[in-house]
């Protein structure tokens, strides 16, 4: 082997060595000898954004572990008795009206929040408003058996506290990922923040099931109450704002993150102009009904689930918990490995942002609504769990399609578009619950009953398919022209940007190169 070739093979084993040092992905279109064609190493694994994914997916967890255990607990509440003649502790255990009430009770206060959260985040950071909307509904979480034992509709005020609180998180949430996502990561990035939502659910459910059965309902409260404070204070160490201020990130992603995401955004107000074209905007409309649907169904089966399998199959309450846990187990997974392949067919160029957006929303809802249909007509529990959980798990896909919106069309934006159509979505969190208390509502003849629940779960499939009809015709994965005065890249933004270190280091490599070729 001659001089030339063995100095060909040293700076080529450094130019490789520098560049996954940096450990950035860099991808165009040019021939294969240029450096660029390269397919760089992506970031590590405890990198600052994936830590910040991921303390968003168990605080997500967190919140929704908070929300849905009273769907759970309420049923052993109910069976409560007290005296010598084990009279029913709790005189409205009949009342539909009062149970769907208490059930619907925290989007109330959900709903007063929102817009709140959007701006509180621009001007003081999405960290604390995330972290101390849900240490307010821990702490207040721990009051609830004070409150049941106390009045039925001092539960009611608490919970609708309860709902101030977390109202605030998802356009804190949304705040931090437009400073923390990369374009290109956007997809994965906020899969797995947002499938806390799911995963909690799925701890939530067959938890509660068992706290209540062995320790007695109030431990539901206790546990989970304290879980949230103690996911708080780890949240205050590792979670910082902004790549800028973070005193722990490494310099690589740090200058990584400012040239792929351009600026920080947390101080920009909101034009007017700019307020008034959010609702001129047909992609700023589609995400929001797309989100209205979704929530409508979730947020219907997700809070009365529990009811169903015990007033249609008579499941005991360690059943009933664990049995309305497996589909939000199927939404997870299914959540996750959808972000993953929308990335990838990103990254790859075979689909754009917006088929992407709207061919994983359209499979989400569309799968979610043929489902129900089948649930409607099962014929055995066995039949029901199946169908419910397909039909629970493929909506997944959608979270990948609106959810992830809005940092697509308008980053700088994110937060604030995030409040505005969790606003309207937050609707349905006590419209469909009280929905289907309405309908179904027969205690006594469970084949009457299967009837008044097929009725609500054809609702909720033609909610989604008019959902999906929607979305398809007016969505974008493209960056809006009134977002664009902003500096931000737009869908055009193709690859990773090398560190100039690293692109100095390929440049003086191949000069050298050349040098030994002359």
């Amino acid at each position: 082997m001659d001089e030339s070739t063995d100095s060909r093979e040293k700076d080529s084993i450094q130019f490789i060595e520098a560049v996954k040092e940096r450990s950035y992905m860099y991808s165009c279109s040019r021939c294969c000898h240029c450096p660029r064609s390269l397919q760089l190493p992506q970031l590590q694994f405890l990198s600052c954004r994936r830590i910040l994914a991921i303390m968003l997916f168990v605080g997500f967890s967190c919140a929704y572990a908070l929300r849905v255990n009273l769907s759970v607990a309420l049923v052993a509440m109910l069976n409560d008795t007290e005296g010598d003649n084990n009279t029913w502790k709790y005189e409205w255990r009949d009342d539909s009206t009062v149970k769907g009430i208490i059930l619907g009770s925290f989007f109330y206060g959900y709903i007063t929040t929102q817009l709140l959260g959007g701006w509180l985040s621009k001007r003081v950071g999405g960290k604390r408003v995330f972290g101390y909307g849900i240490l307010c509904t821990a702490v207040l979480s721990l009051f609830s058996p004070l409150a049941v034992d106390t009045n039925v509709w001092l539960l009611v005020i608490l919970r609708i506290l309860e709902g101030v609180g977390e109202g605030v998180t998802f356009s804190a949430a949304h705040s931090l990922l437009a400073q923390w996502a990369p374009p290109l990561e956007r997809s994965i990035l906020s899969t797995v923040a947002y499938s806390g939502i799911f995963a909690g659910t799925v701890v939530a459910l067959p938890v509660s099931g068992l706290l209540s059965g062995t320790l007695g309902w109030p431990s539901v409260f206790y546990f989970f109450g304290t879980a949230g404070i103690l996911w708080w204070i780890v949240w205050c160490v590792l979670v910082y704002d902004t790549p800028s201020v973070h005193p722990r990130i490494s310099k690589t992603e740090r200058q990584y993150l400012e040239k792929a995401i351009s600026h920080d955004r947390r101080d920009v107000s909101v034009p007017l102009s700019v307020w008034l074209t959010f609702f001129r905007s047909r992609p700023v409309w589609a995400i929001i009904i797309a989100h209205v649907c979704n929530n409508f169904g979730l947020y219907t089966l997700l809070i009365t689930l529990p009811t169903y399998f015990k007033g249609v199959y008579g499941y005991n309450i360690k059943s009933n918990g664990l049995v309305s846990g497996l589909p939000y187990l199927c939404i997870w997974i299914t959540t996750l490995l959808s972000g993953k392949i929308a990335d990838g067919l990103r990254q790859t160029g075979r689909l754009s942002t917006t088929k992407t957006r709207k061919l994983f929303n359209s499979l989400g809802f569309l799968a979610g609504a043929v489902f129900l249909v089948t649930l409607a007509y099962a014929r055995n529990r066995a039949e029901a769990v199946t169908f419910v959980s397909l039909s629970v798990g493929l909506t997944g896909l959608s979270q990948t399609g609106f959810l992830v919106n809005h940092l697509d069309i308008a980053p700088r934006y994110a937060g604030i578009l995030m409040s505005i159509g969790n606003t309207l979505a937050t609707v349905p969190g006590f419209a469909g619950p009280e929905m289907a208390e309405a309908i179904a509502h027969s205690e006594h003849d469970v084949r009457k009953l299967q009837q008044q629940w097929r009725t609500v779960f054809f609702i909720l499939a033609a909610i989604y398919v008019a959902g999906t009809i929607i979305y398809v015709a007016l969505a974008s994965g493209e960056q809006q022209s009134w977002a664009d005065e902003t500096g931000e890249k737009t869908e055009n933004y193709e690859f990773h940007e090398l560190e100039e270190e690293a692109v100095e280091d390929a440049t003086e490599t191949y000069r050298r190169l050349d040098t030994n070729d002359g």
